[in-house]
């Protein structure tokens, strides 16, 4: 915690020494809740979660905060014990003890960018629906520093450190054993204008684990707009965390999306080839949206997650159905929903709500 506060004040100081400089501020907060889990014939409280973000971009510096608490007093059955990542606030209730994460990027020239923290996304890793990145697509370092090169428009090439502690070993009852790590990350990627995009990268690339290989290699490819639609493609060989709970030594991902007037649709698809049968390895998901005004609008998602195998201990197939509808007004959003969780034979309903505050000037 004194960490996290030392990097809070030390980035809150230097705000207010840039904030003189022409740029752009922007805040969002995010306070959300599934209300109520439904399972099995009971009820429990689903706890809710807040997620604050600000960033400021100017033209020669820019950095970021996000921090988050999850699960807020979320009803769990106290026998199964507190766990690595949670901690009791009162009996039979938890608190995720949540995430911190910042970023600084500073360009002394426009061909060169200083990047702490800085997590450097090619296109063509994003998945709309699923709303992130494949982690190999990151030509930056999420917990070290980066240099990224513009050498010509459109061009850039990255390498970064990674570094930071992996678990070891874990149980209830006793800290977990931890082991330094240093990974080391290239990658480089050319975007054409607003028409296309194509990047290569590579992270943990010295990584080794006895004989095995820990590093991991990427390919992604992106149309940026054609015609209101977008698309990315996908390549990944051994990345171990995978996309939407979906991971393998190749793992080939498809994100789409298309606007139209009032209507838009965003689309996923994830697969990994020969998979365990104990862990997904096809993953589906879509949203069609609609704009009913300018301040109503409602939306569908979803998801489906399977594996291909056969066998007894082949994991069951998951369909996840949330039709929504929001209203916004000034920088106000609101949200409502319901959540169907349909894993084999369980199924879980939940009432997804959120409230959102954000700005830019």
């Amino acid at each position: 915690m004194k960490k996290v506060a030392m990097i809070a004040a030390a980035l809150l100081f230097g705000a207010s020494a840039v904030f003189a400089v022409e740029g752009e501020v922007s805040f969002e907060n995010k306070l959300s809740s599934d209300i109520v889990e439904i399972a099995g014939g009971d009820a429990s409280f689903a706890g809710f979660t807040e997620k604050v973000k600000v960033n400021f971009d100017s033209e020669n510096l820019d950095f970021g905060l996000t921090g988050k608490v999850a699960d807020v007093l979320r009803q769990v059955d106290a026998s199964t014990g507190t766990g690595f990542h949670y901690t009791y606030a009162f009996p039979n209730y938890k608190i995720d003890t949540g995430s911190f994460s910042w970023y600084v990027e500073f360009r002394p020239w426009q061909w060169l960018t200083l990047g702490w923290s800085d997590d450097v996304w090619t296109y063509g890793s994003y998945l709309p629906v699923w709303d992130d990145n494949v982690v190999t697509g990151n030509i930056g370092a999420a917990n070290g520093f980066a240099l990224i090169f513009r050498p010509i428009g459109g061009l850039r090439i990255g390498t970064a450190v990674d570094f930071g502690y992996t678990v070891v070993e874990y149980d209830d009852s006793a800290d977990p054993d931890t082991t330094f790590k240093l990974n080391w990350n290239f990658g480089a990627d050319y975007t054409y204008g607003e028409l296309f995009s194509f990047g290569v990268s590579a992270r943990d690339i010295l990584g080794k684990t006895g004989d095995s290989w820990d590093g991991s290699i990427g390919v992604y490819a992106s149309l940026l707009d054609l015609a209101g639609a977008s698309v990315n493609l996908g390549y990944t060989y051994n990345d171990g965390d995978g996309a939407a709970d979906v991971a393998g030594d190749n793992l080939i991902t498809l994100g789409a999306s298309y606007g139209v007037g009032p209507f838009g649709i965003d689309f996923d698809l994830a697969f990994a080839a020969d998979n365990a049968v104990d862990t997904y390895d096809l993953y589906i998901g879509a949203i069609p949206a609609f704009d009913i005004n300018d301040n109503w609008g409602a939306s569908l998602e979803f998801t489906f997650k399977t594996n291909l195998s056969s066998g007894d201990n082949a994991v069951a197939s998951d369909i996840f159905i949330h039709p929504e509808v929001t209203y916004g007004f000034n920088n106000h959003k609101f949200g409502l929903g319901v959540g169907f969780d349909i894993c084999g034979s369980d199924t879980t309903i939940t009432i997804p709500v959120f409230w959102k505050y954000n700005f830019k000037k």
